[in-house]
């Protein structure tokens, strides 16, 4: 199968969520849908036999050469409107995701990842099911729900999400070969910039992540958020401790 390298960059947004998304429309993004998205994060164990699983889902070789891999399964649940009665019915697939980087970026947040998503046919918890049986285990669940742009022009996507435990974050993502990341990488900052946000760094990303790892059930399906924690004042006093 083609392997695209995803190019993504992501910023907290900061101001009100219906002036975005008419300022995003004005940019020229126009409206895809929406979903709500069960993330299942999961971290390997010294059983884990990443060469069986590359062969049993037919995976890129890639993958083999990686220097990190982050494995996740991921269900979207997307309200369909029944034409006959006009109730909303929601449709609902499994997904699992591969991502994996072949230099040093962060494979969990970076903004230079390879990514494979592949459609299962039964539902997240037989899939989570059988990956644990591969020698994973949880790492993390997250939930969130998510408006889509496009922009037909720049061929980028927007994914406006509220995430549980982060709030509202916005992202702007291009998938791309690998001889086209640089220039893609430096349209999405143009992209984000003229929208007014100020992009996350990874470092802060992966502080965040690191964070919410520890604490999801506290956030996983709620309105929670870590900004309102003395957990999280807490936890990033001891990292700017430790890093001085």
């Amino acid at each position: 199968m083609p392997v695209l390298k995803e190019v993504e960059i992501k910023a907290l947004l900061t101001e009100d969520l219906s002036s975005f998304r008419r300022k995003a429309e004005k940019a020229g993004f126009q409206y895809q849908r929406e979903e709500a998205q069960l993330n299942h994060y999961f971290r390997v164990t010294e059983e884990f036999e990443l060469a069986t699983f590359v062969d049993e889902y037919n995976l890129s070789s890639d993958v083999l050469k990686a220097k990190s891999v982050a494995i996740r399964t991921r269900e979207i649940s997307s309200p369909n409107l029944n034409s006959v009665t006009g109730d909303s019915l929601f449709n609902t697939k499994t997904l699992l995701v591969v991502k994996y980087v072949l230099d040093g970026e962060d494979v969990q947040n970076g903004k230079d990842r390879y990514e494979i998503e592949i459609d299962c046919t039964e539902n997240i918890t037989h899939v989570d099911s059988a990956l644990i049986k591969y020698g994973l285990e949880y790492r993390s669940l997250w939930s969130r729900e998510r408006l889509t742009y496009f922009h037909p022009e720049k061929e980028i996507t927007l994914c406006l999400d509220k995430n549980a435990g982060y709030g509202y974050l916005v992202e702007l993502e291009r998938m791309v070969s690998e001889e086209k990341r640089e220039d893609s990488f430096k349209e999405l900052c143009d992209t984000l910039e003229f929208l007014g946000l100020d992009m996350l760094e990874s470092n802060l990303l992966e502080t965040m992540f690191k964070y919410y790892e520890t604490h999801y059930e506290d956030y996983y399906g709620t309105e929670h958020l870590i900004w309102n924690s003395p957990n999280w004042i807490k936890f990033m006093s001891n990292r700017l401790f430790k890093s001085n």
